[in-house]
This record gives C-alpha cells, sequence and structure tokens, in this order.
C-alpha cells in the first residue's frame, strides 16, 4: 500500500507524484484532483497556506503552475470558510478602495434633508459625488485607453475573420419586450448614453429613483433566507453598500438585480470587505455599463449560441425566445438569482479567478452555454413559447451542481473567434 495525505492507497498509485502542501505543491494528476475533489479539509489546508500572507499569494499567482492549481481548486468550489479571504484575494483591489471611502460614501451629514433613514441627501454630498465620479472617470479613461486594441491588430483580427467566425448575417434583435410580455425585470437605473444630461443632473433626477428601486429589492433578495427582510441580521450593512456605491457611481446609480450580488458578497464578507469587493466586480462587470453595450453584448451572445449550440438557437429562433428573455437576469446577476446558492458561489469563485474583464464575459458566456448545453434535451422537447421560458427562468429546480460544472469544463469559446465577434459588433 501506499500513502497520500496519510490515506492508503493501491500499490499503482506511487507512480503518482506525491503533492505536498507547501507553496510547491506539484499538481496535475488525476488522482490527485480526485483526492482534491474528496477531501475538502485537503483543499481548505492549502488555500490557508495559499492565503497566509500577500507575498504567498503573489508568488502562487505568478508561477504558472500554482496558479493552475489555483484555477482547478477554484472549479473545485473554495470551502465555504475560506472564501472571506479567497475572495477579495481573487478580485484584487484595482480601485484602491478603502474603508475610510466607504464611512464617506454610507455617513448621512447630519444637515441632511429628508428622513431618519437617508431618503434625501444633502447638496454637499452631491457635491461629493461629483467630484468622486469626475476622479473615477478619469481612472476609467486611462485604463479603457490601455486595453484598446490598436487599428493594426484589428486589421489583423479582421483579415483572419473569415476564417474564424462562422456567422455573418445581421444578428441584431429586439432588446427589451414590451410591458406586456413581463419577461424581463425592470433596469430602469441604466444609463442611457443617448441623453446628454450632466453628471450632477444624473443625480438629482435618479436618487429618488435607485432609493425607491433599493428599498424594494432588498427584502426581495433571496427571500428563503430572511437576512435581508426588514428587521434581518443583514438589511442595514445591504442598504449601506448599494447606496453607498449608488453614491461612488452615480452615473451608473443602482440597477435592479444589483442587490444579488452584493448579498453574494455579504453571505461570506464582513461589510467594508464587501464593499471594497463590490465595487471592484462591478468594475468589470460591462453589461452594467450602459442600455447599449447591453446590446452589443447580447448579440454577440446570439452569434455564439448560433455556433455553438445551433438546435437550440433554430428552436428558440423557431419559438420566438431572445437571449435578452432569460440570459440577461443570469448574466446581470451572476446566476444568483437563478441557481442554487453553492452553484452560484462556485461560479464566483471562477468568475473571480479571471483575470480581465474578457476573461470575465468569456467565463459568463460559457457558462451560459454550458447551462443550456445541460437542458438541451429537456428544451429542445418543449414546443410552446410559454413551457420553455418557464423551464429556462426556474433552473434553480433540479439542476445538478456537479453536472453543470462537468458542462463547464468542457464547454470552450476560441478566444480569436470571441475577438472577432467583439470587433463585429464594435464592442
Amino acid at each position: 500500500m501506499f500513502q497520500l495525505w496519510g490515506f492508503d492507497l493501491p500499490a499503482w498509485s506511487a507512480s503518482l507524484s506525491r503533492p505536498n502542501l507547501g507553496l510547491n505543491f506539484n499538481f496535475g494528476t488525476k488522482g490527485e484532483i480526485d483526492i482534491l475533489r474528496k477531501h475538502v479539509a485537503k483543499r481548505k489546508e492549502y488555500w490557508d497556506r495559499l492565503l497566509s500572507s500577500d507575498s504567498a499569494w503573489a508568488s502562487a499567482r505568478d508561477n504558472k503552475r500554482q496558479n493552475s492549481l489555483i484555477k482547478e481548486l477554484c472549479y473545485l468550489g473554495i470551502p465555504s470558510n475560506v472564501r472571506g479571504k479567497a475572495w477579495p484575494a481573487l478580485l484584487g483591489n484595482k480601485l484602491r478602495i478603502t474603508a475610510d471611502l466607504f464611512q464617506l460614501l454610507s455617513h448621512q451629514n447630519e444637515n441632511d434633508v429628508g428622513d431618519k433613514d437617508g431618503n434625501f441627501v444633502h447638496c454637499e454630498i452631491i457635491a461629493k459625488d461629483v467630484k468622486i465620479e469626475e476622479e473615477f472617470s478619469k481612472l476609467y479613461e486611462v485604463e479603457k485607453k490601455e486595453l484598446t486594441t490598436s487599428e493594426s491588430e484589428k486589421t489583423i483580427l479582421e483579415d483572419n475573420s473569415a476564417e474564424d467566425n462562422p456567422t455573418s448575417k445581421s444578428t441584431a434583435k429586439k432588446i427589451f419586450c414590451t410591458e406586456s410580455e413581463k419577461t424581463i425585470p425592470d433596469y430602469g437605473c441604466m444609463e442611457d448614453k443617448s441623453t446628454s444630461k450632466s453628471t450632477a443632473q444624473k443625480i438629482i433626477c435618479n436618487k429618488d429613483s435607485y432609493l425607491e428601486h433599493i428599498r424594494q429589492d432588498i427584502p426581495r433578495t433571496f427571500p428563503h433566507l430572511g437576512f435581508f427582510h426588514k428587521g434581518g441580521p443583514c438589511e442595514i450593512q445591504m442598504k449601506r453598500i448599494l447606496e453607498g456605491y449608488a453614491r461612488f457611481r452615480p452615473n451608473v446609480g443602482y440597477v435592479q438585480g444589483m442587490s444579488y450580488l452584493a448579498a453574494m458578497l455579504l453571505l461570506f464578507l464582513d461589510e467594508k470587505t464587501c464593499f471594497i469587493a463590490y465595487c471592484n466586480l462591478l468594475h468589470d462587470h460591462e453589461l452594467y455599463a450602459d442600455k447599449e453595450s447591453m446590446k452589443k453584448h447580447l448579440n454577440l451572445f446570439e452569434d455564439l449560441l448560433e455556433y455553438y449550440l445551433p438546435r437550440i438557437h433554430k428552436h428558440f429562433s423557431h419559438l420566438g425566445i431572445t437571449p435578452e428573455m432569460y440570459a440577461l437576469e443570469w448574466i446581470l446577476t451572476l446566476f444568483s438569482s437563478s441557481l442554487p446558492l453553492e452553484a452560484v458561489a462556485r461560479i464566483l469563485d471562477c468568475y473571480f479567478f479571471c483575470d480581465d474583464r474578457d476573461q470575465k464575459q468569456m467565463f459568463l458566456w460559457r457558462s451560459v452555454l454550458a447551462l443550456l448545453r445541460l437542458l438541451e434535451s429537456q428544451l429542445l422537447s418543449l414546443i410552446s413559447f410559454s413551457d420553455a421560458l418557464l423551464t429556462l427562468r426556474s433552473v434553480r429546480d433540479g439542476i445538478e451542481e456537479e453536472a453543470l460544472f462537468d458542462k463547464l469544463k468542457a464547454t470552450t469559446i476560441s478566444p480569436r473567434f470571441y475577438r472577432n465577434l467583439k470587433i463585429k459588433h464594435k464592442i
């Protein structure tokens, strides 16, 4: 017999490289992955070593082999009692948000006009909002320039589009349904770039609107848990985080569905750490930018669906089902309003591992494709619009977590194809 981590294994397993729980973990064999999958305590022990110091974490992320291990551990699922340290480490803090800034944003001035809940904000706070937004816009523009592909690179990509882009027809679709269809929630606070209002005007006009949306959404968030109900243990923290972010990014404000993202973070993080993580999370979540960007991304997904799941795409087209009827909510809430909590947490484990916006967005579309692939036989058997849409809007029921992640690992998107689609849709 051969011993690994104190467990007796068959003699043939002696050929496996013996891992060690230090930072020089020799990882990669199927046997080791299986052991990690079965023994959560071993995963926790390794995560504790990774997160023991900033230098240990930075060293592991910079090492190709150890970074591959971290990726695999994220797919297996970070132990719930480790996520409080692992999620902030994975997300980072590129915006350099501090606890003092959160205190400023969540603080209500003694001279504020309004009721005790701070429903109206003093003009001095509005002035601070404008200043914060101006500074954030400068930071965003610098980063945007760094990420912009040069014209020569675009030319090369376009020359390769015939090989890698199997779709050439226009994919313009109706993005927002009529009120009578009621297929997607009201994302009324989403910025519309067609307007020319100044930042200050947007803040003044939208403040009452987003405060009302926040008040309505908090008790609706994970209602079965009761944490965010009136008087619940997390209600006040959630309110401070959502309103604080709306002040930090007044051009975005609050969009219905954001409460689910904040709630998922609050289940594992303390309030101040949650706010820092929440700001950095939304900074890379492109679909919250504006309605025009959302339309482009949904059209891009239509092309991905047609190429990777042609039977489902054809079936949906026949039934009249479009991505905004199901994928929009999944993506905006990172599946937190649609899947079981542990499955959502594991998706966030993997999403937070991704290093940049493109990787994050590709992972989300892979997740949508994997979920549709898991439901493929069921969806193709449904011949009515209402039955298919009901199935898509109630995927929480009957989803097997491991089956979903097996599909996810087997679902890939060609990076070159994805870049070509971004050029095609001018994203």
